[in-house]
């Protein structure tokens, strides 16, 4: 179908006052292309009191209604094909200078001090609505088509670069300001196209009827837009077609921004636009009208004909299909109507030679790409390349630009599923390594090690956590790595009897492993049997270990708060010698391999990281007697061991007290008085948790009388440690852990 220009508010001083056009006489034919000449038959001139500034058709074949607008004129003319006026949209308190058909009965206009008003013909009635939302220095209305039936909304945009989208049927307005000038708008199949130009760029904008970007592109167009129209490509791919300020046409693709330019010498002054046979019909400076077709790419054809229709520069063209009448406003204030002869559209399909396509199998292949799109946005590329085979092998040749699109869409994104495994792959293998060695690090170590920003490594640890077991402290940014066999789930005979086979096998060592998966959560009533896990039993104290943490001295504790305040957050390590001065800090990385090559003696190590069972080892081995750090790893029992572990917590809040004065006989104090932090968390959590009924850690929490958040992360960490050491039993039900002491054999 035809579609009518959108016309810009403020025109250039050439394009408006460029002369008065030559007077032509005698309406006789002129020479064309083809040797032949059809001529303006007129049915009725209508004279008005200044320059014709649009003309716009309904495109209703039963009763077509063809509004006119006048420079000046706050009324909008509603004539018939054969000239009569049927009506007059009054309203507008300033002259009207845009207007556009919404639908075969609705329209809307802009004034120039930006009211905006929707029409509605009911027979010979007007309906009129005026919105209360404007902005003053308007450029220009235009409907946004669609396919939906009831669909009235349509667009404007102003001088300070905001784009205001309205509904004829509802109150208000959804705007928008881009950045640069807005040069012209038009609509297509609910999508607008914007051009835009910003710092001497011009940018083609596709927006949606929220405003939404669907896509952008440069293209080459350095002039100032007259009037632009709308079309698909091939069904799907917007384009335009503009008119300059030099009197030029100018189609552009939204495929490639390629800019293709009808200049044949003369000033085009107006146009219209045939969709079916891809037609315009050009209205010029001197007062002719030519009809100029183009190819499904927008590319220009030869002018198929020419005709003489005013005296005057010609300002406003309209096409009528049913029944076939041109209407040809002019500089002079003259509206004339004329009758269109069927040869002009024969001419133009001839001269375009268009190929026959099946449009069954057309829209057949349009569907396969529409779902090879969507395949790709959702990174099934293996289904998105079928798909595309299929489509090429139908042969559309004015498909073969999409089909290439999507082909490109389908290797990018190939591409970065290949670097999201790689990245994948990469992280696990190097987290199972951690896991072996010390079973905890935090964020920043990964970031180091892999080369990867924190922010991506926290993205990865977010978007793995529903299937791997492990627990991230996002409060310290820590990364516990639990083995396999704290995993608690439900078993099967077959399970139980593993477990048993377990039991009795002699136990050797076990490699520690990321477990991968988590296991089916059950219902919570009743509980289901516990699997029997295999765990090495707690050992005895061996009679040359210290079973509760080295009580320190005064003087100690004073050197240890320091240097832990000293290096709080800035994941570092020290390690300090017998005078407790700083014999060396490094980064956590380092701390190990420091310890495992120092040749002094030491006395105690500070870490800002997590007091790991290998890094006890390592420090009991290099003869230290204190290890103070952030946190110390559920799976690490600290009164077991040769060397006091010592939290931060602790010395902040004064649960390690300094020991008494020492004798050469007691090198680390008495053994009667334990840590009161750790033990006294523990107490209060073994005093709630009862032997029959099952509670969650809430719960226990709440019984305990437990409501400091750094106390809570270290009641949960010591729930985990109870229930591998046996005391505990818990439960997983609806992704909610549960607790029960456990029986004593």
């Amino acid at each position: 179908m035809q579609r009518t220009w959108t016309y810009l508010h403020q025109r250039t001083l050439d394009v408006l006052a460029g002369g008065t056009g030559i007077p032509r006489h005698g309406g006789g034919a002129l020479d064309t292309v083809n040797g032949t000449m059809a001529g303006f038959h007129p049915i009725k001139t209508i004279e008005y009191s200044d320059s014709v500034r649009q003309i716009s058709c309904n495109k209703d074949e039963r009763q077509p209604l063809i509004a006119v607008i006048v420079d000046g004129n706050r009324d909008i003319v509603l004539l018939a094909p054969d000239g009569e006026q049927k009506l007059a949209m009054s309203g507008h308190a300033d002259p009207v200078i845009a207007f556009d058909w919404i639908s075969n009965d609705t329209a809307a206009s802009i004034s120039s001090r930006g009211e905006v008003r929707a029409w509605t013909i009911k027979g010979k009635r007007v309906d009129c609505t005026c919105f209360k939302d404007r902005c003053p220095k308007p450029r220009g209305l235009v409907a946004i088509p669609s396919a939906r039936r009831g669909d009235t909304r349509f667009v404007t945009w102003y001088q300070d670069g905001s784009i205001g989208v309205f509904d004829a049927m509802k109150p208000g307005m959804v705007s928008k300001i881009f950045p640069g000038q807005v040069l012209g708008i038009c609509g297509v199949e609910n999508t607008i196209i914007t051009m835009i130009r910003d710092e001497d760029v011009t940018r083609m904008v596709l927006l949606g009827p929220d405003l939404a970007e669907k896509r952008s592109l440069v293209v080459d167009f350095p002039g100032t837009i007259v009037a632009m129209a709308g079309i698909l490509l091939d069904g799907t791919n917007p384009g335009c077609m503009l008119l300059d300020d030099a009197g030029r046409v100018v189609s552009i693709t939204s495929t490639d921004g390629k800019a293709h330019v009808l200049d044949k010498g003369e000033i085009v002054s107006a146009s219209c636009m045939d969709k079916d046979t891809r037609t315009l019909f050009l209205g010029m400076k001197s007062g002719v009208i030519r009809s100029v077709a183009f190819r499904p790419d927008l590319t220009f054809i030869d002018t198929v004909d020419a005709f003489e229709a005013h005296e005057f520069k010609i300002t406003a063209i309209e096409l009528i299909k049913k029944p076939p009448v041109i209407a040809v406003g002019g500089l002079d204030g003259i509206v004339k109507l004329g009758r269109a002869e069927e040869a002009w559209f024969q001419k133009s399909k001839q001269s375009m030679a268009k190929p026959v396509i099946d449009l069954k199998e057309r829209e057949r292949v349009e569907n396969k790409l529409r779902q090879a799109e969507d395949a790709v946005a959702k990174g099934d590329t293996t289904r998105a390349e079928e798909l595309v085979t299929a489509a090429r092998q139908a042969n559309i040749a004015d498909l073969a630009g999409r089909i290439v699109q999507v082909e490109n869409r389908i290797r990018e994104q190939r591409a970065v599923q290949q670097q999201a495994q790689a990245t994948r792959h990469k992280l696990i293998d190097f987290l199972e390594r951690v896991a072996e060695e010390r079973g905890e690090i935090l964020v920043a170590e990964i970031g180091k090690a892999l080369s990867m920003p924190v922010v991506e490594v926290k993205r990865w640890i977010k978007a793995l956590d529903a299937e791997m077991e492990w627990e991230y402290i996002e409060q310290h940014e820590c990364l516990i790595l639990f083995d396999r066999s704290m995993s608690i789930a439900r078993e099967t005979d077959i399970e139980r009897m593993m477990s048993r086979d377990a039991m009795q096998r002699p136990r050797g060592g076990q490699r520690r492993q990321l477990g991968r998966g988590r296991q089916y959560e059950g219902r919570p009533h009743p509980p289901a049997p516990r699997r029997q896990v295999a765990r090495p039993q707690d050992a005895p104290p061996r009679p040359d270990l210290v079973t509760d943490a080295c009580r320190a001295t005064g003087a100690e504790l004073v050197s240890f708060k320091h240097v832990a305040s000293s290096m709080s957050g800035k994941m570092q390590a020290s390690i300090l010698g017998p005078d407790l001065h700083v014999m060396k800090t490094m980064p956590l990385p380092d701390l190990v391999p420091a310890l495992e090559s120092i040749q002094s003696r030491v006395h105690a190590v500070v870490t800002d990281g997590i007091i790991s069972p290998r890094l006890v080892t390592i420090a009991e081995k290099a003869g230290a007697k204190f290890i103070i750090g952030q946190r110390l790893h559920p799976n690490l029992d600290k009164n077991t061991t040769r060397v006091a572990c010592i939290e931060f917590h602790e010395l902040e809040r004064g649960l390690v007290k300094p020991s008494p004065a020492r004798d050469g006989g007691e090198p680390h104090g008495s053994t009667e008085t334990r840590q009161a932090g750790s033990k006294d968390i523990e107490t209060r959590l073994l005093a709630v948790i009862s032997g029959t009924k099952w509670q969650s850690a809430d719960e226990i929490l709440a019984s305990a009388r437990i409501t400091d958040e750094f106390e809570r992360n270290l009641a949960n960490i010591k729930l985990k440690q109870l229930v591998a050491s046996g005391t505990l039993k818990s439960e997983v039900v609806n992704k909610i852990l549960f607790f029960l002491q456990a029986r004593k054999s």
